[in-house]
């Protein structure tokens, strides 16, 4: 089911934030972001690592 824009609120960002809640679509956006950061500074050579990367990092950012 997608995300509906209209819950976009500060509180569910923080709320994704600090991993009270985990939706999908959202959670995606934020890995693949992540992902395009590492291969724009070069830190990840292919997409595949980038987003194996990109998880890790969101995974420790608490």
């Amino acid at each position: 089911m997608p995300h509906p824009p209209a819950s976009d609120t500060p509180a569910s960002f923080a709320a994704v934030w600090n991993g009270e809640i985990m939706p999908e679509t959202p959670l995606a956006t934020i890995r693949a972001t992540i992902a395009l950061a590492l291969l724009a500074m070069g830190r990840a050579d292919d997409p595949s690592r980038a987003m194996e990367d990109a998880a890790a990092i969101w995974a420790q950012r608490r």
